[in-house]
């Protein structure tokens, strides 16, 4: 089939743009859902640190630590932490677990932690001290349990993988993009935020330092895992037909005309929208970002 200049294939799409056109077939917008219904097998990459589990609470043991990451932790506990204030990184010792009678007669498990300063602050679960009890886990908002970071450290610290992520934090834990599908090393493993349990802090090939928070665990559902940010292998091998010229485009999260469309979600990931529009002589699909990026493509090459 003989391609199309970009000049005709602009002039000759902008009145299906605008959805006033004629003798051409359109096809309804596809949305971002329908882009992600194929779903991937689960890999080496996504079970990584699935043995990297919370203690459960009957295991728990006096002393143990948990790290605060959000100052708003105060919020959680009663009113012995009225006055308090707390800053990410402050520790919390377990003390024990006791039942409690609520006002309204129902008997609940309570836990006892100690701070830096020896105040005691009790955490108040919504649940019978049995219920408690048989529980994998106790979490506790905007803390991060001292055993996680050290099983991840174990696993992870140290070693080499390849970031397949853009998005990430800088040093001075300001939200940005970088390189990705490059080697990076792990510099350390720290306590999260109030979104995610764990931080990994990480070195580059060129040199650039930055941070990722991420979640631990065997849940399918969990969140920001370690393979949906790092990947053991270098991802570059799966990918052996695409170009250097290419490659180093996608690896800066930049496109270029003629790229294909897996190339382009490889550099920029999954579009938010993307309309097909039927021609004469070609398909022409417009992929809309969250960001308001457009790209556009006939015969599935980028114009």
């Amino acid at each position: 089939m003989s391609r199309i200049s970009p000049l005709i294939l602009l002039i000759g799409i902008a009145p299906w743009l605008t959805g006033c056109f004629t003798g051409i077939e359109s096809t309804p917008a596809i949305t971002d859902r329908e882009v992600q219904r194929a779903s991937a097998p689960t890999s080496p990459d996504d079970n990584y640190l699935s043995s990297v589990l919370p203690t459960p609470v009957r295991e728990l043991k006096r002393g143990a630590l948990w790290v605060v990451n959000d100052s708003r932790i105060d919020r959680v506990f009663g009113a012995e932490a009225h006055g308090l204030t707390f800053t990410p990184g402050d520790t919390l010792t377990f003390e024990s677990l006791r039942k409690v009678t609520t006002l309204d007669g129902r008997t609940v498990g309570e836990a006892l932690f100690v701070t830096q300063r020896a105040d005691t602050l009790c955490y108040r679960v919504n649940k019978s001290y049995d219920e408690l009890m048989a529980d994998s886990s106790m979490t506790i908002p905007f803390a991060t349990e001292g055993a996680l970071i050290d099983k991840t450290a174990a696993l992870v610290g140290g070693k080499e993988f390849y970031v397949i992520t853009a998005s990430r934090f800088d040093t001075a834990g300001q939200a940005c993009t970088g390189r990705k599908f490059v080697p990076v090393k792990v510099q350390s493993v720290g306590y999260g935020n109030g979104y995610y349990p764990l931080s990994l802090t990480l070195l580059d090939d060129c040199g650039e330092s930055f941070k990722l928070f991420m979640s631990v665990g065997s849940g399918s559902v969990m969140p920001r895992k370690f393979g949906s940010l790092l990947s053991l292998t270098n991802p570059r091998a799966q990918y052996p037909t695409i170009t250097d010229e290419v490659w180093q485009h996608i690896i800066n999260g930049t496109t270029v005309a003629g790229m294909t469309q897996p190339e382009c979600r490889l550099a920029l990931g999954r579009p938010s929208d993307i309309v097909r529009q039927v021609g004469y002589s070609s398909l022409v699909e417009v992929w809309t970002y969250a960001d308001g990026k457009r790209l556009i493509f006939a015969d599935g090459i980028l114009q």
